[in-house]
């Protein structure tokens, strides 16, 4: 669990011997992590909370609000990664983790896209449908600030449970059309205005990386 939470191993073996509550960062990782903070603390009501596309899914996930020390210090900061995983209960799971996480200059990050690094998220792409943009297993920076849809661009949303990343395009009467840059990977889609607006967008990618 401390590997999964990004913070020491002993620091993890405080909280469970002497019932020290955690720090809020921690907190909020738990609560990204699908455990209810209520429960943590009074040990009242369900120990895990649902999550579903009613509720916003990935769109009320907090910032990451780590330590320097927690994320890299020198300069460098670890961005947390995103994935979806079900629990063996079936819950599904918005999981935000340091475990494998990339480190990134943080005045690049500044200079280059004009952001702090509590905004941002890694996701990975899955399957061949933005080829070849983005090939399966690319790495994306994902800006999660506000408002979500902001510009033509790639985007990461939630759709059901599984995290999509496709290009969106916005029409001046407020509808978003939905295209892979692959071809045969399906046909465009097309959102209404009021359809659109409750779209379930983590962020904007603004960074890719992947192998050669």
């Amino acid at each position: 669990m401390a590997a999964r939470l990004g913070i020491a191993g002993n620091t993890w073996q405080r909280y469970e011997l002497s019932n020290e509550p955690p720090n809020s960062s921690v907190l909020a990782k738990l609560a990204a992590d699908g455990i209810d903070t209520h429960w943590l603390l009074t040990g009242e009501g369900a120990m895990l909370h649902k999550r579903n596309a009613a509720s916003g899914g990935f769109s009320d996930l907090p910032p990451s609000r780590l330590s320097d020390d927690e994320m890299g210090g020198g300069g460098f900061v670890r961005i947390p990664h995103l994935r979806i995983r079900t629990t063996e209960d079936g819950l599904r799971i918005d999981d935000l983790s340091l475990e494998g996480a990339l480190a990134f200059k943080r005045d690049w990050l500044r200079t280059a896209f004009g952001t702090e690094p509590d905004i941002l998220l890694t996701a990975e792409m899955e399957g061949e449908a933005m080829e070849p943009t983005l090939r399966d297993g690319d790495l994306l920076l994902v800006d999660t600030s506000r408002p979500r849809l902001r510009g033509d661009g790639i985007y990461a949303f939630r759709v059901q449970d599984m995290l999509a990343i496709r290009r969106l395009q916005m029409k001046l009467d407020g509808s978003v059309v939905i295209s892979s840059d692959n071809p045969t990977a399906g046909p465009t889609e097309n959102f209404n205005a009021e359809d659109a607006s409750a779209l379930n967008i983590v962020g904007r990618a603004i960074w890719a990386g992947g192998r050669f």
